[in-house]
């Protein structure tokens, strides 16, 4: 699988101020979007997902976890994630804007998406703010004969 110049940390910033600027930033992807932090498997952030709200297995190879239309800029995903082996557990949840957050107001569709480390065989994702599970098992790799 070739890798991504966008693979970044799970913290993903959106807006901070500087001498009273707002001022987009991304938190650790600027330093490191070559590669993932040891342990960790790569992911890359997104704004405008084709995937609505939910968690979506794409190719055997990628999970993704959306969280549908938002209003504004300043919404992300912080994740943490964890494998052993064959089994990768991920819990998440939203970020939001704080009320006092200089954000631009356009419509965004938040996504973070997650490459699987090879050889997985289960996938257990939970969304921390609400309880809500789900399970994906890996598809068997078909023996050819020749």
């Amino acid at each position: 699988m070739a890798e991504s110049p966008f693979l970044g940390y799970s913290r993903f910033c959106f807006a901070g101020r500087l001498s009273g600027i707002a001022v987009l930033f991304m938190c650790g992807c600027i330093a490191s979007c070559a590669s993932a932090p040891p342990g960790q498997m790569p992911l890359r952030h997104e704004q405008h997902c084709d995937i609505g709200e939910g968690v979506s297995l794409l190719s055997n190879a990628e999970l993704r976890i959306g969280l549908g239309q938002r209003p504004s800029a300043g919404y992300g995903i912080e994740l943490s994630q964890h494998w052993n082996g064959a089994d990768v557990s991920v819990h998440y949840h939203e970020i939001r804007p704080g009320a006092d957050a200089l954000v631009a107001t356009v419509i965004t569709t938040p996504c973070v998406a997650l490459s699987l480390p090879d050889g997985w065989q289960k996938v257990e994702v939970h969304n921390s703010a609400n309880g809500q599970r789900w399970h994906f098992r890996s598809e068997p790799v078909s023996q050819k004969r020749y």
